[in-house]
């Protein structure tokens, strides 16, 4: 389950990349454009991880309340 988490990065990084080079020949629009969309992906994918932590505690949750009332420590 890493593997769209991983795409979403590597798009995130190429965009940073992508706007560090256009601030070379000082195409700062261009850059503005590129870091917006790398910060963009990455704020998704923040929330995404955020999610995904909630789901899980709250299946920690579900899954010690069932051994509780089987009666397993």
């Amino acid at each position: 389950m890493l593997e769209p988490g991983l795409v979403m990065l590597r798009f995130a990084g190429g965009f940073a990349a992508l706007g560090a080079l256009c601030l070379l020949p000082g195409w700062r629009t261009a850059a503005k454009i590129a870091f917006l969309l790398a910060a963009a992906i990455f704020a998704v994918l923040l929330v995404l991880v955020r999610i995904e932590l909630y789901q899980d505690d709250m299946l920690n949750r579900q899954a010690l309340e069932e051994n509780r009332k089987k009666g397993i420590q």
